[in-house]
């Protein structure tokens, strides 16, 4: 997309487990998840997914 084009907005696909580099940037993403999704089940279960994710990256990492 040319700069010229307007009113258009580049997006790109975006893997919160790639920014969750440590135990605690997971806890503050549940914290703010959990703060954010009130009482949507389906909402928490995505992200503990995510964070359980994120962990396995993060045990690989470490060995």
């Amino acid at each position: 997309m040319s700069r010229k084009e307007t009113g258009k907005v580049a997006l790109h696909v975006w893997d919160a487990k790639a920014h969750l580099q440590t135990e605690d940037d997971i806890r503050w993403f549940l914290e703010a998840s959990h703060a954010e999704a009130g009482d949507d089940a389906e909402f928490v279960a995505l992200t503990e997914a995510i964070a359980d994710e994120a962990r396995k990256r993060l045990l690989l990492i470490i060995r």
